[in-house]
């Protein structure tokens, strides 16, 4: 298990498209709205190369962020926790990433691949 944390995640750089696509997969974890972020953009990016040199699989990068809706009136912690965004989200989320590949209907609304 890797950690990075791009100092300018967009345009995405090479170097983390590369990192990701070695990856068996990647967990984008963003403090803003998932929908659209650095996650989709790496997500598009690692695809994109992977299309562009015939690479038979895509590996999978899974993303957690703010979902694009009304959020309701709580502290920050607390919705960090709704959302799978502290410390148990987090880890729960890269165990299911490492340990199935995929998340299929993942329930919980700031939880997207």
């Amino acid at each position: 298990m890797r950690v990075v944390c791009p100092r300018w995640p967009v345009p995405v750089p090479d170097a983390l498209v590369e990192l990701a696509r070695a990856a068996s997969g990647t967990l984008v974890v963003e403090d803003g709205l998932v929908d659209g972020g650095v996650g989709s953009q790496l997500r598009d990016a690692v695809e994109d190369a992977c299309l562009a040199d015939g690479a038979g699989t895509v590996p999978r990068v899974a993303r957690l962020g703010v979902p694009r809706r009304f959020l309701p009136t709580a502290t920050r912690e607390q919705l960090l926790a709704d959302f799978g965004m502290d410390h148990e989200g987090i880890c729960a989320a890269a165990r299911r990433l490492v340990g199935q590949g995929a998340v299929p209907g993942e329930s919980s609304v700031g939880r997207q691949s």
